[in-house]
């Protein structure tokens, strides 16, 4: 009983995360809900939506993050130019 397989989840109506994931707008909470968490009351189950579309929901959810946080890759090349000048510095020095 997950929101990624409610009826009054709208799959179309999505607000992406800053870093990853979405949100999705529910119709009867009227707000945007992480399709990877637990229903709420208003919980009914969707029975025409594909398997893949509830499990696309639920890995958008699972992944979504708001932050301005960098990636992993950007935080690897950011080391890797610190270790290279640091490598360089200590040529010159």
């Amino acid at each position: 009983m997950a929101c990624y397989n409610c009826k009054y989840l709208n799959a179309k109506d999505k607000k992406y995360g800053d870093t990853n994931g979405c949100l999705y707008y529910c119709v009867k909470c009227e707000k945007y809900v992480n399709g990877a968490c637990n229903g709420c009351d208003a919980y009914a189950k969707d029975f025409k939506r594909a398997a893949y579309e509830n499990n696309e929901i639920y890995n958008n959810g699972r992944h979504y993050y708001n932050g301005s946080k960098l990636s992993l890759s950007a935080q690897i090349i950011f080391v890797i130019i610190l270790i290279v000048l640091a490598i360089i510095a200590n040529m010159f020095a």
